[in-house]
């Protein structure tokens, strides 16, 4: 079978961080600055490929657990706002007018810093906070006072850990007609084989070193021709 492309969507991600307490993250951080330069190059990917077309665009914003839940929460919404309309402003008005935006805010808990720790292999820190989550599951301000008690609060947790919470992420949507890689081939295979064409077939088949499972694409194949 001869190559064919496909109308596919393509996903791109970034990280944004904010300042503690802030709604506005400084565009000249240099992480943000090469977040933003990130998007900017899909963006010029998407312009420069022939048919393609951006669909959506959709942010997710997380504030930490430091601080008065309903402050927390309200925080997050307002760095959505902010980051959506700044992320749109780097997308040109005629793609703009055909897209969907829309945008989800939510609070971090003290076991997403729990897992943080685990991960860096800090139990003992994991584990005192993890105590005081338990001793104050009723209320996540109360958990936060006692938590700030703790004598590494201050060098580790609001140096180090809690700026790891507080980011956007956002996922762009686009359509584009284009050759699949093997790895998006297996992906689009295991959700549903119906979808792919012949050529995406070939390619599967042609790298498969299981016997059965080549037959079995062979005949998934001449079902769907």
């Amino acid at each position: 079978p001869q190559v064919e492309k496909q109308l596919h969507d393509s996903r791109g991600e970034v990280n944004l961080v904010f300042p503690i307490g802030k709604a506005v993250f400084d565009a000249e951080s240099e992480q943000n600055k090469a977040e933003l330069a990130k998007m900017e190059e899909q963006l010029r990917g998407i312009r420069e490929t022939p048919d393609a077309k951006l669909q959506a665009l959709r942010i997710s914003g997380t504030s930490s657990p430091d601080g008065r839940y309903e402050t927390n929460k309200r925080l997050a919404r307002e760095r959505m706002d902010y980051a959506l309309e700044v992320l749109k402003s780097h997308i040109d008005e005629d793609s703009r007018r055909d897209m969907e935006f829309s945008s989800e805010a939510d609070v971090a808990t003290w076991d997403d810093v729990t897992a943080l720790l685990r991960a860096d292999s800090l139990f003992d820190e994991a584990d005192q906070i993890e105590v005081l989550t338990k001793r104050h599951s009723k209320s996540i301000d109360e958990q936060g006072r006692a938590i700030r008690k703790l004598p590494f609060y201050r060098n580790l947790l609001e140096a180090k850990y809690l700026p790891k919470l507080r980011r956007v992420e956002y996922n762009m949507e686009y359509s584009v007609y284009r050759q699949l890689t093997l790895e998006e081939i297996r992906a689009l295979y295991d959700k549903d084989y119906k979808q792919l064409s012949r050529y995406e077939f070939f390619q599967l088949y042609r790298n498969e070193p299981d016997d059965a499972k080549r037959e079995q694409i062979i005949r998934q194949a001449l079902e769907t021709s």
